[in-house]
């Protein structure tokens, strides 16, 4: 009943949609409750459980989701949010998009054997209820089903896309005299897939931020784990507002056309061109001789260049490039044989402010000097002067493998 991935299909990370959403959409049709194996819904859940393998093309699929409006982008947002939850270390199952006579309506399910048996509600501009008390009924009846694990513990979780009517968390209201549910936004629900691809939380830590218990000791250790005693899980800390900078950071965490590593070797190692959004509407602030470094969420800084130029003309250098705000010529290209890692506190406190954008492909972020030699493989030499060792334990953009654009 419920589908996992497999153990090669869990860790491939080079995958790629291939396809927008909407186009997805166009390809598979509409979308409904019509039984059968060769319906569009199930065709659209094939497809996503055969290639949305990682969690950086969960974060590409929901991002594009919850960025459009109507019935079709909520009914695949809502199969997202389900397959999330394997990203998670949950095993998973699809929900229906309507409610059906003698059925229990709920979004999507997910369990982890004796111990938890999440109900999912996905909340987007389709939702007309502002209370949770359809995910409460939804949690009662399924109780009440004798197939369940006894041992689990069930909660009903409601997920706040950005859509929602404009609500902030702290406004969708409690459903009275149910202990067990949850709200959460999926920009917090796709930040917990990242530090578990990272492996810097485990499922049991999942489990245990959706079913607090009184004994606290467990979520100090977890926080202690995450931060290494410096920071709590920063969830909303703001971007720090600097224009002029001359050094940038940029997380290339991959759309629809392809992965972070693909934008790496495809677009950033093979033409030396970069396009990119920015964090906080700092697109003015990027100039000629800017110094950049190349971040993929989980792993590490994968390289540094320079600005070499900002191109006016786009051309055909980077397939639809009009979904940049800026078009970079790169120039001084170094890709590292391994990834440099950020400090924890650099990396969560750029990573929140980076995710309030909601972009996807590569977004840039300002550093500071000190920051930026910290997470690249300058150390004590200023970034115009480059190191013999940077040389020696590094390798050009000419010697990767050349993926297909």
């Amino acid at each position: 009943m419920f589908p996992t991935a497999s153990g090669a299909d869990a860790t491939r990370e080079t995958a790629s949609l291939g396809v927008t959403v909407s186009q997805l959409l166009l390809l598979v049709g509409h979308l409904d409750d019509t039984p059968g194996f060769d319906t569009p819904r199930e065709r659209f859940r094939r497809f996503l459980i055969d290639r949305v393998t990682d969690s950086h093309l969960i974060r590409s699929f929901v991002e594009q989701c919850q960025r459009s409006i109507g019935e079709q982008h909520h009914r695949a947002l809502q199969d997202g949010i389900a397959l999330l939850g394997r990203f998670l270390g949950f095993e998973t199952e699809f929900g229906t998009y309507q409610r059906l006579a003698g059925a229990i309506k709920f979004d999507g399910q997910w369990l982890s054997r004796r111990r938890l048996h999440v109900v999912l509600e996905v909340r987007t501009d389709q939702t007309p209820r502002p209370d949770l008390d359809s995910l409460a009924r939804s949690l009662a009846a399924l109780t009440l089903t004798t197939h369940l694990d006894p041992e689990a513990r069930r909660v009903g979780l409601c997920v706040v896309t950005p859509l929602y009517a404009g609500r902030r968390l702290e406004e969708v209201p409690a459903a009275d005299g149910h202990q067990d549910l949850r709200v959460i936004s999926s920009r917090s629900l796709l930040w917990l897939a990242d530090m578990v691809g990272s492996g810097r939380l485990k499922h049991d830590d999942v489990v245990r931020l959706l079913t607090p218990a009184s004994l606290l000791d467990p979520m100090v250790d977890m926080l202690d784990r995450l931060a290494n005693g410096e920071v709590q899980i920063p969830l909303t800390f703001p971007l720090p507002s600097r224009s002029g900078s001359d050094y940038w950071v940029g997380f290339v965490l991959g759309d629809a056309m392809a992965s972070p590593e693909q934008i790496v070797e495809s677009v950033i190692a093979k033409r030396q061109v970069l396009g990119a959004s920015f964090a906080g509407g700092l697109e003015s602030g990027v100039h000629t001789d800017d110094w950049l470094c190349f971040f993929l969420p989980g792993k590490g800084v994968v390289g540094h260049a320079q600005v070499a130029m900002l191109l006016e003309d786009r051309g055909d250098l980077i397939r639809e490039s009009n979904r940049f705000s800026r078009l970079l010529r790169l120039k001084n290209l170094v890709l590292y044989d391994a990834p440099v890692p950020m400090d924890v506190v650099t990396e969560l406190h750029l990573s929140a402010g980076i995710r309030n954008v909601g972009a996807v492909g590569t977004t840039l972020a300002p550093l500071t000097k000190q920051e930026f030699l910290k997470c690249t493989l300058f150390r004590d030499e200023p970034p115009d002067r480059v190191s013999a060792s940077v040389s020696e334990t590094s390798r050009s953009a000419e010697s990767l493998p050349q993926a297909e654009p």
